[in-house]
């Protein structure tokens, strides 16, 4: 039986790789925990991982400062939201676009 995520997953750094070698399609969002965009866009992130629960894993990074993940990632600023599928980066939006954006991505 497939675990269904109807709510985002918080992550430190050192388990990020590891969920995204086996999972499915993914909408990494890169945070700071003092970051007001980054807790402006929880509600958002809240309701996608409801709304898309059987086909995307939310995922919130809040270690994103640390030197090494920021340069693995190419990390400019927070938050930073990566949408991955089949084990590699499709698209990046920098910022808060909005709900109607991340949806579209998705």
């Amino acid at each position: 039986m497939r675990a269904v995520f109807d709510a985002p997953i918080q992550v430190g750094a050192a388990d990020l790789e590891r969920i995204l070698v086996a999972g499915p399609p993914a909408l990494i969002v890169f945070e700071t925990p003092d970051c007001e965009p980054c807790v402006a866009l929880r509600p958002t992130l809240e309701k996608l991982a409801r709304d898309f629960r059987d086909r995307v894993r939310v995922i919130r990074v809040s270690e994103s400062a640390e030197g090494w993940l920021a340069a693995r990632y190419n990390l400019t600023c927070v938050p930073t939201l990566l949408f991955w599928r089949a084990g590699s980066e499709r698209a990046r939006v920098r910022g808060n676009p909005g709900a109607a954006a991340i949806r579209g991505y998705l």
